[in-house]
């Protein structure tokens, strides 16, 4: 039997897409790519934006066109909370965020009749090893749902509450993973800041006892939520050398109106100090950001107050999405919603802004060394990979796939820079 899997949205989907393909390479299932003809499809969906869900739908009619007689399941989030329209979806298997451990045992009793499995996961679903797509970075789940509910959001209904994993589950996964050969961890989750809550564990417990695994060179941290970085925290955490300097921080608004309607939990000046909190642990770090652009009753003076906190603080990449109506959530209901066109209006300025920091901060690191972890050979003897600060480096050299190796930044090149080894 031939399984394919077609994943979409964030890393954590990425990281369950693994877990499930190890569980069907442990039932005896070959993994093949997306467009070979398989006898079973996955589409691991995404629904946290419209577009979301129409890639989605998309990808569960050209897993029919590639073999009308394959089982094709769609799992994930829209699965979850989408499940009377995902019905109607010519899928014979409907796999919410729950049991995804149990996939074969569902594919085969859809073999008979359709099946619906979207039941609220309690614990966390646990496979100790995942199939790593990745081949240079390691992706380690460590907790899965959210209890934060912003009003804009539809994770926590399709995520669940937040569930944290066992830590002897966590080390002993990425002790596979450095045997397996990854030199850098990525530890991910739905709201990793959160890890620990239930059993009085933390997220900096975790990684000290990631960073004493032997082998592991390099710690780098999923998105996390600004009120952890106190200065306490950040002080412990630029104590362990294998984390990387670069802190996804999630802000979605620089204006105070904004983020109290988001349900966000701190304001635009206790977001910048939690920022300073970081510089301060780790002089010269990357911050990379989520800005929601158009959201309910956004003003055209709120966003501009957005783009001028956004251009103060300094970002070295931010992704940038116009607000997504999610129904469900209680932005959905909300007055004043803002137009299509206002909303992309209003993206194109925050996106050129925000390439605009990106080269900024790129351009600083010109001239100064790094360390890189050669991912790619792009073209005939030239390779990429990415520094501890998260930049793109573009390096030419012989089999430098999956080293670490010392570089000198020279100048911008495409999506990053350009660098000569050491």
């Amino acid at each position: 039997m031939r399984a394919a899997f077609c994943t979409l949205g964030c890393k954590v989907n990425s990281y369950d897409s693994a877990m499930m393909a190890q569980c069907l390479k442990d039932a005896g299932y070959e993994i093949v790519d997306f467009e070979e003809k398989a006898d079973v499809y996955i589409i691991n969906s995404c629904t946290v934006t419209g577009t979301g869900d129409k890639k989605s739908r998309q990808m569960v009619n050209r897993a029919r066109k590639n073999n009308p007689q394959a089982i094709v399941c769609l799992a994930g989030c829209m699965a979850q909370v989408n499940t009377e329209d995902v019905k109607k979806l010519d899928a014979d298997l409907i796999l919410g965020t729950a049991q995804k451990t149990k996939i074969a045992e569902f594919i085969e009793k859809a073999k008979e009749k359709k099946v619906v499995a979207t039941c609220e996961a309690e614990n966390y679903e646990d496979c100790f090893k995942t199939l790593q797509t990745e081949r240079t970075r390691g992706f380690l789940k460590i907790q899965d749902g959210c209890d934060r509910f912003c009003t804009y959001c539809i994770i926590p209904y399709a995520r669940g509450k937040s569930r944290s994993r066992d830590m002897t589950s966590i080390i002993s996964e990425a002790k596979e993973l450095v045997r397996d050969g990854y030199k850098e961890l990525v530890l991910t989750g739905i709201h990793i800041a959160s890890y620990g809550k239930e059993n009085g564990g933390s997220l900096l417990e975790v990684i000290q006892n990631v960073a004493k695994i032997k082998g592991v060179k390099r710690i780098r941290l999923g998105s996390l939520e600004p009120m952890i970085l106190t200065e306490k925290f950040c002080m412990e955490l630029g104590k362990i050398e294998k984390v990387c300097p670069s802190f996804h921080i999630s802000m979605q608004s620089g204006c105070d109106k904004t983020l109290k309607a988001m349900g966000r939990r701190y304001t635009s000046q206790e977001y910048a100090g939690y920022v300073s909190n970081v510089r301060k642990a780790f002089c010269g770090c990357n911050i990379t950001t989520d800005v929601i652009v158009g959201f309910p009753g956004e003003t055209e003076e709120d966003f501009l107050t957005t783009l001028s906190f956004v251009e103060s603080i300094g970002f070295g990449k931010c992704h940038v999405f116009p607000y997504s109506r999610r129904k469900g959530t209680p932005a959905d209901k909300m007055d004043y919603q803002v137009e299509k066109a206002e909303k992309h209006r209003r993206a194109k300025i925050m996106i050129d802004l925000c390439k605009k920091k990106e080269l900024e901060y790129i351009r600083e690191s010109i001239g100064k060394e790094d360390e890189v972890l050669f991912e790619t050979e792009v073209e005939k003897g030239l390779f990429c990979g990415y520094t501890k600060k998260y930049i793109k480096v573009y390096s030419k050299g012989e089999n430098l796939f999956g080293k670490i190796r010392n570089v000198k930044l020279k100048e911008p090149f495409k999506d990053g820079a350009k660098a000569e080894i050491i």
